[in-house]
């Protein structure tokens, strides 16, 4: 299987020894690869993985350069079988940690940055290299040599009766346990064989700037499908439990980008817990945003939503030292603003108002097309596979009517995947702020909720409340189950702050969400976007009172006063 990786640096040349580099690995997620680009005859619609990886300055304002590291996601070989077996099991994840793993350790000298990016088992293949890191620390060019045998104790340090296959190599008496990381790390330096200090071990830690990820799923990382599970046709979680994807105090920067409408049980969110060891040493942010986990990690035609996770990771990442190419926001805006004019539903102005979203979400249905005007046809793109064709306002009068048929910010659509390997999982529906412990070795939920963790709501979901925007395929309004259904409900401060507070029977950790503030990338694309009412301005503008009568009582998303 190609391992789908390239990497670049300035001028395409390996910088200089003494010129600092900032090392960016680029995890796609399942069945994404940018070095192919094309499905169907037509252009593969990038995920933000790739999006970001082609956005990176390579030369920046410091004098440092920026070297990336793209690996496409598993299932992206070049047969069938290995599509199937990777996007379904996972297979080549270990393969990808290998490999992206090695690129540190050979790339990495004294003064260097880590950046590790991901997006769906690319975001597990992410925080798995920094628990490796972690726990190993950069093997050098003498622990390289070794590296099959060391990856390997580490991956079975629990595993009961496990027969080594490599005995005495690197070294005697394999510490083994739960305790095992540290006693390891500890022979790996006796021996020369890795560096966790730099300065040939008296100067400072070796650390990671930043993992930066899009919707991590599954209890252990991927997603586990009971029905496949049952019939013994499922991954081996045996491989993949044992790396270690926890806020480990090597990291000093962690960014999440959540998806609030990912109904799909394997789908599960890994949330991260920042331990209270870690509490002055990373910097934790958690974001969640309307849209399912394609939304939020790119790959669907329709990118509005997308765009917005992209631009939100693009201010985090640039908030510890990260450079991108002026252009890129442009690029990204032109591309959809493209797709908007060349979808069908750009022939007319909506007239009719979509109804109101009850109880759980629709089951997944194949959308009918035979309504397209044939005249229409040959402009359809992928969209009209799952999108349907009798179309509802995708917001209220003035905005549709200043901005049809360019969907402005908040307003992208959001797609059911239909894919009947997890449609027969059934549904369910998310809950911010009350995912639970996990236990380590299987992945199984513990009565504990978890604590620290840093999660907040994005402004796009009080906006897309409030200008009525659409649900699941743009059949229904949306109305934020993923919070209303929850206990959450929408709050404004005397102070003019807005907050998701819980009303439910739970006795959360944390009982108020606040509303994450736009950085300055988010800013420069809505600007660069325009449209006429500008639609934060607009919602901004709008008094409580129509607020209220927008979403009404019966979505349990109407907002209410409360003191500052």
């Amino acid at each position: 299987m190609s391992s789908g990786r390239r990497q670049s640096s300035a001028t395409g040349a390996p910088p200089p020894a003494n010129q600092k580099k900032r090392l960016i690995v680029c995890c796609d997620g399942t069945w994404m690869n940018s070095d192919k680009g094309w499905e169907k005859g037509k252009p593969q619609p990038p995920s933000n993985v790739t999006r970001l990886a082609r956005s990176f300055n390579r030369g920046c304002s410091d004098g440092s350069v920026q070297v990336i590291n793209y690996q496409s996601g598993v299932g992206t070989g070049s047969t069938m079988a290995d599509a199937f077996s990777g996007g379904a099991f996972g297979n080549g994840v270990a393969e990808h940690i290998r490999e992206s793993y090695s690129f540190i350790c050979g790339n990495y000298v004294d003064g260097d940055e880590i950046i590790l990016i991901g997006f769906s088992r690319g975001a597990f293949t992410a925080r798995s290299i920094a628990g490796m890191i972690g726990s190993l620390g950069l093997l050098t060019r003498e622990g390289m040599e070794y590296f099959f045998p060391i990856f390997k104790d580490m991956q079975n340090w629990q595993t009961k009766n496990y027969k080594d296959p490599y005995p005495g190599v690197p070294f005697d008496n394999k510490p083994k346990g739960e305790n095992a990381a540290e006693d390891y790390r500890h022979l790996l330096i006796e021996n020369g064989l890795t560096r966790v200090f730099e300065g040939g071990g008296t100067g400072k830690l070796i650390t990671i700037k930043a993992v930066a990820v899009f919707d991590t799923v599954g209890s252990l990382g991927v997603p586990s499908i009971a029905w496949m599970k049952k019939l013994g046709i499922d991954h081996t979680t045996s491989e993949l439990r044992f790396y270690d994807t926890k806020l480990s105090d090597r990291i000093k920067n962690a960014f999440h980008a959540l998806a609030l409408d990912e109904p799909r049980p394997p789908f599960s969110p890994s949330v991260w817990e920042r331990p209270a060891s870690n509490k002055g040493v990373t910097k934790l942010k958690q974001v969640w945003f309307p849209g399912n986990h394609g939304n939020v990690g790119g790959g669907w035609p329709d990118q509005g939503i997308a765009n917005m996770t992209m631009a939100w990771m693009m201010d985090q990442l640039a908030s510890v030292g990260v450079e991108f190419s002026n252009s890129s926001l442009r690029r990204l805006l032109q591309e959809t603003e493209r797709y908007y004019r060349d979808h069908p539903s750009a022939a007319a102005l909506p007239t009719k108002e979509a109804p109101k979203a009850k109880g759980k979400p629709p089951k997944m249905i194949a959308m009918a097309t035979s309504v397209v005007p044939d005249s229409l046809k040959a402009k359809a793109s992928q969209a009209t596979k799952v999108l349907p064709t009798t179309y509802f306002k995708w917001a209220v009068d003035p905005i549709l009517e200043g901005n049809h048929p360019v969907r402005p910010w908040a307003t992208g659509a959001i797609l059911r995947a239909h894919s009947p390997m997890y449609t027969l999982a059934g549904t369910i529906t998310r809950t911010p702020g009350m995912y639970h412990k996990l236990n380590a070795y299987n992945g199984k939920e513990l009565p504990e909720y978890l604590e620290d963790t840093c999660e907040q709501i994005h402004p796009s979901a009080r906006i897309r409340l409030a200008i009525k925007g659409l649900g699941y395929d743009d059949k229904k309004q949306w109305n934020a189950s993923a919070l209303s259904d929850s206990g959450w409900e929408l709050a404004k401060k005397t102070n003019g702050d807005w907050v998701w507070v819980y009303e439910g029977k739970e006795d959360l950790p944390k009982k108020v969400l606040g509303e994450s503030e736009l950085g300055n990338y988010e800013k420069k694309m809505l600007e660069l976007a325009g449209g006429y009412p500008h639609i934060v301005e607009f919602v901004d503008n709008m008094s409580l009172e129509d607020f209220q009568q927008i979403t009404s009582r019966k979505t349990s998303v109407a907002p209410k006063l409360i003191e500052a």
